[in-house]
């Protein structure tokens, strides 16, 4: 009889919470009978975040000091059948030796593209930022003791529509830009209302695949500047249109070798007759080299042509700038980098120059997971036509923590 009972209990069907099946997966503890196991908790967007502390010593024409950064940095993404946003965000946080810690700058971003269909995309875009200039930061000038604050917001709207080999983009953005007073050495204040402006823009791009290789394009670009209030002095403002247009090639061997190379012009012209037109050549080359995933070599050559900023003279700024950049992975732990970059711009109605140039080199060393070491050594010099020359050497080092 009891073997009988014994044989019968073994050819039932073991159920529920004790079967032998969930009782040896991972993760999964008995339950009362007859109750599913509940669902593991999943975020509706993937979040990436990091918070890194950099300790710097500096030494330029002012002394030698020490600077501290908090920097945290956060991004949000979700993606859909057809549709993908990113929100981001990013801060700095000044942790002085003397005095009290504040915000350098503060940086919001969001993104989202859209599908129509399978020719076409739109792209939504915006953005705000807060940034507060370091005092001693290369290019600011002698007699200023705290540069101007700035908070910026802008909006963007973008179409893309491709025809066999022909793909045709329209995009359209608003910004609008403040900026704080100017404190001078002399403990006086300038006023910055006359560089407060709202920005207008669009532009239309079409491109032809004449190869799988390579792509030729034209773009042509329109953009409205429309100030607060007059330049002192003048007795009128400084609003403008500025129109450019650029052509140029694209080229991608399959995702190792891309590069792009554009030539054009662009003018200035103003509202105000007293203020002259200015024109401009404007190019733009970028070139991005990655042979392998240890190895990865980006270089740029430009030239731009924009309103002349705040704590700056002259109507327009002119500037050409070149840069390069060589990292190189030694092992899953260690990252060289290195990097160097040139200016020179010309302050257009005001006869001034600015040229300057920067080296750096620096290592990221991983400790875990989720921790990265790193060090830096820049090194930048400035030249200003109304200043004497500046050097400013900087290292840095520091510790990030991520997701």
């Amino acid at each position: 009889m009891k073997l009988f009972v014994g044989l019968l209990l073994a050819a039932a069907p073991i159920t529920g919470a004790w079967a032998a099946d969930d009782r040896l997966e991972p993760g999964l503890y008995p339950v009362a009978p007859g109750t599913p196991p509940g669902e593991p908790f999943d975020l509706p967007v993937d979040v990436d975040w990091s918070v890194a502390l950099r300790g710097s010593y500096v030494e330029d024409d002012d002394g030698s000091r020490y600077e501290a950064l908090l920097v945290p940095q956060v991004s949000l993404t979700r993606a859909g059948g057809r549709w993908g946003a990113t929100l981001d965000g990013e801060a700095e946080l000044a942790l002085p030796v003397e005095g009290e810690a504040h915000l350098e700058s503060l940086r919001l971003g969001a993104s989202g593209t859209y599908a129509l269909d399978s020719l076409t995309d739109v792209t939504l875009s915006g953005a705000l930022a807060y940034i507060q200039p370091n005092p001693h930061d290369p290019g600011i000038a002698d007699d200023v003791a705290d540069p101007a604050d700035s908070i910026s917001g802008s909006v963007g709207l973008g179409v893309t529509r491709r025809f066999g080999l022909f793909s045709a983009s329209l995009d359209g953005g608003l910004a609008r830009t403040v900026y704080g007073p100017t404190t001078l050495t002399d403990n006086t204040e300038r006023l910055n209302g006359e560089d407060n402006l709202w920005a207008i823009d669009g532009g239309l791009r079409v491109g032809y695949q004449i190869t799988p290789i390579f792509e030729v394009f034209g773009r042509g670009t329109l953009k409205r500047d429309i100030f607060d209030h007059d330049v002192p002095g003048l007795g009128v403002k400084a609003d403008a249109t500025q129109y450019a247009v650029h052509a140029g090639v694209v080229g991608n061997w399959r995702g190792i070798l891309t590069a792009e190379a554009s030539v054009g012009a662009g003018l200035r012209r103003f509202d105000a007759g007293v203020l002259d037109e200015i024109e401009s050549t404007l190019f733009d080359a970028r070139l991005t080299y990655t042979p392998n995933s240890t190895v990865s070599l980006s270089a740029g050559l430009g030239r731009t042509l924009e309103a002349a900023g705040v704590d700056a003279n002259g109507t327009a700024r002119i500037e050409t700038r070149a840069d390069v950049a060589l990292a190189y992975t030694v092992n899953r732990l260690l990252r060289l980098r290195s990097s160097a970059d040139w200016y020179e711009a010309d302050l257009e109605g005001s006869g001034e120059t600015e040229t300057g140039y920067g080296l750096g080199l620096g290592a990221d060393y991983r400790l875990g997971p989720h921790t990265q070491l790193s060090a830096d050594y820049g090194y930048a010099r400035t030249e200003k036509s109304t200043d004497t020359p500046e050097d400013t050497h900087r290292v840095t080092v520091g510790v990030t923590v991520s997701r």
